[in-house]
């Protein structure tokens, strides 16, 4: 996405857990540490400084194909990876559900064709000895790890290094303060992460601080490429509905048009769910990049095995504060006693749409309603929508 020209830059968070083995490497603060970084970084991103895209369970074609995508190409600014690792490469998982090495030197020559790649972030299990191929590809920055990690200090490192990037600190600054936090809370007291695929060879003086930094330029802060534009930046939507439904949401999408033309929302949505397909890895994907999750409420939906399990997904995000959930009343449902009815849902009046002798008026009058939460998450003084 550009405004006049001017590219805005791409934040891209991978991770990647030990899903296969019995579950002897999990990481259990990796999808904490997932909710954290994007949080952190949400108002910088509705200001238009950054776009934030996210890999929940990163494939070695995952990274691959974002680095590729055209409307990625040379805007990936930041690479951060979180999860499995050693000095030799990065370990994602396969489609056997295995963890298999990614090796560094073909990462590094991927990352030697963006020209805009100002950090590689490897919050891994001792990742130093990667660095110098990642340098030697062109990365000037590049942030990585000594020695083994606990797994919530990665954590918090982490998400206070992001708050300081995303408030427009410097690398070198969100460096200093990350590090200075966790000196302050918890020392040189040489934690671990006991991860499944540690190397033998990796440990070092636990008197160090785990995280490394070197950098060729480290005053590089996300206002020296984006720019506030003076206009909202495009929202990620994500619409769930049940098939049945494929009609109101034909309407849904009709009446947004405006919004979408008007750059103000980028939207996906759910073609179809079916328990254990891979269509699972694309809801959980869009729903981790969308800041607004629209649940189209019908019997159908409420019916749906599949589709109540997106309403807890959706509603962990909404509890997380890292997206806003809509609720927009498709037809006449039992819903007393869920967790969503709290919130406010569309139309305002509480008339399920297909109850409304005018289909199109109801949803004229939702689009306006989803245009005002769009203007509320892009006032960076509302912070109550949530609730």
């Amino acid at each position: 996405m550009s405004r006049r020209g001017i590219q805005i830059p791409v934040i891209f968070l991978a991770f990647s857990n030990d899903i296969g083995s019995g579950g002897e490497g999990y990481l259990r603060e990796l999808k904490n540490e997932r909710v954290a970084i994007v949080k952190a970084l949400r108002n910088a991103e509705v200001k238009g400084l950054c776009e934030v895209v996210v890999e929940p369970d990163a494939t070695v074609d995952d990274i691959f194909r974002v680095f590729n995508e055209r409307r990625y190409r040379n805007r990936i600014a930041v690479f951060h990876y979180a999860g499995h690792a050693s000095g030799k490469g990065l370990h994602l998982p396969t489609i056997s559900n295995d963890n298999a090495l990614a090796h560094i030197k073909g990462l590094a020559q991927l990352f030697s064709t963006q020209n805009n790649l100002q950090l590689v972030f490897l919050n891994g299990c001792s990742t130093q000895a990667q660095v110098e191929q990642v340098k030697a590809a062109g990365v000037a920055n590049v942030l990585a790890t000594q020695k083994a990690i606990d797994d919530a200090t990665a954590r918090k490192f982490a998400q206070t290094f992001y708050q300081n990037i995303g408030q427009n600190d410097s690398i070198n600054n969100a460096f200093t303060k990350a590090e200075a936090l966790l000196l302050t809370t918890q020392g040189n007291n040489g934690l671990f992460r006991n991860l499944h695929f540690e190397p033998s060879d990796s440990d070092v003086h636990t008197d160090t601080h785990p995280w490394v930094l070197q950098a060729d330029s480290g005053d590089w802060k996300l206002g020296k490429s984006g720019v506030v534009y003076g206009e909202h930046k495009a929202i990620k939507v994500f619409t769930a509905y049940e098939q049945a439904d494929e009609q109101y949401r034909r309407k849904l999408r009709n009446h947004l048009t405006v919004l979408r033309r008007q750059k103000l929302l980028l939207e996906a949505s759910m073609e179809s769910i079916s328990a254990g397909s891979d269509s699972w890895d694309a809801i959980e994907k869009a729903m981790d990049n969308a800041m607004i999750i629209i649940l189209m409420i019908s019997d159908e939906f409420m019916a749906n095995d599949d589709c109540y399990e997106i309403i807890t997904m959706a509603m962990d995000r909404h509890n997380e504060k890292t997206a806003i959930v809509v609720p927009l009343m498709i037809s006449p449902v039992l819903t007393d006693g869920e967790e969503f009815t709290r919130l406010q849902s569309l139309p305002r009046n509480g008339k399920p749409i297909s109850k409304w002798r005018d289909a199109d008026e109801a949803f004229m009058q939702v689009a306006k309603e989803i245009r005002a939460v769009i203007q509320d998450i892009s006032n960076p003084a509302t912070d109550n929508f949530w609730d």
